[in-house]
C-alpha cells in the first residue's frame, strides 16, 4: 500500500516540476541562461569538453566578481556542494577576504567531477581572464 502512495506522489511532483519548467531538457535550460548570463557587459563564462565534446567545467565570473578577483587576488577560499542541481554537476565557488574580512564570491564553476583536470580548469581560466589586459573598471 504504501508504495503506491509513494510512486504517486513521486509521479505528481514529476509532473508539477515538468509543468513548472516545460519539457525542454537541462541542457537546453542551462544554455539558455548561460546565454543570456553572457548577453550582460562584463560577464564571462567558458566552457571545457572533453574528447567526447561533453563539458567537463563551466567556470563563469561576473563583472563585479572580476573586480573583487582583481582587487584582492591573494587570499582564496573555495566552498563547493554536491548533487545539488538536476544536472549532478558539483559547484565550486571561489571566494576571496575584503579589507572588512568578509568573504566574496570572486567565481563559480560547475564541474562534472573533482579530478584535477577540472580544478586545474577552473583556477587558470580566472588567473588568465584577470590578467589578460582587460582589468575590469570599478
Amino acid at each position: 500500500m504504501r508504495r503506491k502512495t509513494e510512486s504517486k506522489s513521486l509521479y505528481a511532483t514529476y509532473k508539477t516540476k515538468e509543468a513548472r519548467r516545460g519539457s525542454i531538457t537541462v541542457e537546453s535550460r542551462l544554455d539558455c541562461c548561460f546565454r543570456e548570463f553572457c548577453s550582460h557587459e562584463g560577464n564571462t563564462a567558458t566552457v571545457y569538453v572533453d574528447g567526447e565534446k561533453l563539458s567537463q567545467t563551466i567556470r563563469f565570473q561576473t563583472h563585479q566578481m572580476r573586480w573583487f578577483f582583481e582587487a584582492f587576488p591573494e587570499v582564496m577560499m573555495v566552498d563547493a556542494t554536491r548533487n545539488t542541481n538536476d544536472a549532478r554537476y558539483k559547484l565550486f565557488s571561489f571566494m576571496i577576504h575584503d579589507v572588512f574580512g568578509h568573504g566574496q564570491f570572486a567565481q563559480h564553476a560547475l564541474m562534472e567531477n573533482e579530478s584535477t583536470e577540472c580544478l586545474t580548469n577552473a583556477v587558470t581560466s580566472s588567473r588568465h581572464l584577470t590578467r589578460s589586459g582587460t582589468k575590469p573598471a570599478s
